[in-house]
């Protein structure tokens, strides 16, 4: 009984010829059809792909099974076949397009561009976490510089604090910051940025809302950048439907951080 092209290519790839008689006639249909050794190209390459335990070269796999059929044959069509295989299945930077010339041949073509293209899908499609929403927009380089006032150990703590920070070095930072609007009692509002922001990497959430509320509070320039940061720790906390209040309320009044705003609340999942 003469068997189909994609019996005699399963019982090829599987090792699971039922009888000498269909081995024997794999082996003729390769030596002498050329659509035949096309198609084995490409269901090689695909067996290959889905194979979890055959993740070594591919190719060095083809050539093995190659070198076989070649004492076996040792004729020309043999040859061309092998170059067949080889181009199918070694990446290059110029591979060669092969014919394809029946709808079989197309779904494998499916199938691997599938096999691509799936744990993309799921990559690209899968919840961002709070701490990814954070981290995508806060910017913890575009800060205002300290302002250096008062004696030489004033100043001496503002620098090791902007050090410090930005080393991220943030329980230190943090502990500077603490210290210096402790011993003074009119701190400059940028020093709330750089304490708030460094109890906001360290998750001190509570810590960091009391420093930005201080912030808000103070008659400063800078004071309108606290909106922006609470937006974000509502985010960074999960809490979404905080975070889209607080960056509404940016939004409409223009606040700092107005433009981000609108993309972070277009990102936040609903």
């Amino acid at each position: 009984m003469k068997q189909t092209n994609e019996y005699l290519i399963a019982a090829y790839l599987r090792d699971e010829f039922s009888t000498p008689e269909e081995e024997m006639e794999f082996k003729k249909r390769l030596a002498q059809d050329s659509e035949f050794q096309e198609e084995l190209a490409f269901e090689q390459e695909l067996f290959d792909t889905f194979q979890e335990d055959r993740w070594a070269s591919t190719s060095e796999a083809s050539s093995s099974k190659v070198n076989t059929y070649e004492k076996w044959f040792e004729e020309e069509p043999i040859e061309d076949w092998k170059e067949t295989i080889s181009s199918a299945i070694k990446p290059t930077s110029e591979t060669p397009v092969i014919p394809i010339k029946s709808r079989k041949n197309w779904m494998a073509v499916a199938a691997m561009i599938l096999v691509l293209l799936i744990p993309i899908y799921f990559l690209m499609n899968r919840d961002v976490t709070p701490e990814e929403l954070y981290a995508n927009h806060v910017n913890l380089k575009d800060l205002p510089t300290f302002v250096v006032r008062g004696d030489s150990d004033a100043q001496n703590l503002n620098k090791l604090a902007q050090q410090q920070f930005e080393a991220r070095d943030f329980v230190k930072s943090t502990e500077t910051l603490k210290r210096f609007i402790t011993q003074h009692p009119d701190p400059d509002a940028v020093l709330y940025i750089y304490l708030g922001l460094s109890q906001l990497e360290l998750n001190q959430f509570e810590d960091a809302e009391n420093t930005f509320v201080k912030l808000q509070q103070l008659d400063a320039i800078e004071s309108e950048r606290a909106y922006w940061y609470l937006a974000l720790l509502q985010t960074k906390k999960g809490a979404y439907s905080e975070a889209k209040k607080k960056l509404n309320e940016v939004i409409s009044n223009q606040y700092f951080g107005y433009q981000e705003a609108k993309n972070l609340l277009e990102e936040i999942p609903e």
